[in-house]
């Protein structure tokens, strides 16, 4: 459970994302919010997708169209729940005409923006790479040439203790 209040809480993230789709798809037709997350029979978030559906046919709606707004692609569990399950419900208890609006999927303009998101966080972090590479590099070329100084030194002491030994 989270306080729904918090940007990190699912409820609260369904919500806002609905909300948002509402206010910038310019829809101002009577609309609701159900959720469709459900941990077992541990009551979590409500109300619940297929109770309202089907309350909604029962009282007389007889279309309506359902977005999944969590969800950037249809996946297994909203197509069968809310696609052909909450269909039948729907239909099955008096209402005539249910449409689920797809996800984003693969959608151009959706692919176009993951592709700018993508090149810009990629150039990012090549620019980020290209830093650190040369950062190592340069911390490489202190190393070897701190040993090449200890190599030296050490060359130096041995052949002071040798008379035959020459340094190079």
């Amino acid at each position: 459970h989270c306080n729904s209040d918090q940007a990190t809480c699912y409820k609260n993230q369904c919500v806002t994302n609905a909300q948002e789709l509402i206010k910038y798809g310019g829809i101002d037709e009577d609309r609701h919010q159900f959720i469709q997350s459900r941990l077992l029979r541990d009551p979590w978030l409500s109300p619940y997708t297929d109770f309202e559906i089907e309350r909604l046919a029962k009282e007389g709606v007889k279309k309506i169209k359902v977005i999944c707004p969590a969800f950037i692609s249809d996946c297994l569990e909203t197509l069968e729940e809310i696609a052909m399950e909450g269909k039948e419900e729907f239909i099955e208890h008096g209402g005539e005409e249910f449409e689920l609006i797809p996800c984003l999927n693969t959608h151009p303009l959706w692919i176009k923006w993951m592709v700018d998101k993508i090149q810009k966080w990629e150039a990012r972090t090549v620019k980020s790479m290209k830093k650190s590479l040369l950062e190592l590099l340069f911390a490489l070329a202190e190393v070897v040439f701190t040993f090449k100084l200890l190599k030296k030194s050490l060359t130096q002491s041995q052949c002071s203790r040798t008379s035959n030994s020459k340094v190079i």
